[in-house]
């Protein structure tokens, strides 16, 4: 389990701030409720990650963060307005 990983504000309205613990390189994907994946970063290295809701229609998703070095991952469900 990834520690730290945050994303606020929840529900989104029209973006969230997506916080990552300092020093790892995640890849980041936000899925849809049936699975399909709407965003898909590799080799992150940031601390905070800007989520748009440019494309996203309202309805329950998904952000994935991976941490592969570490081996650790977190998975959060999110609202867009």
């Amino acid at each position: 389990q990834l520690e730290g990983v945050r994303l606020s504000p929840n529900p989104v309205v029209d973006q969230a701030t997506l916080t990552l613990p300092a020093g790892g390189t995640y890849q980041i994907r936000v899925m849809g409720s049936d699975g399909r994946i709407m965003a898909d970063l590799k080799n992150f290295q940031h601390s905070t990650y800007s989520l748009q809701r440019d494309n996203l229609a309202s309805g329950l998703y998904l952000v994935e963060v991976l941490e592969a070095s570490r081996g650790e991952r977190a998975v959060m469900r999110f609202a867009v307005q």
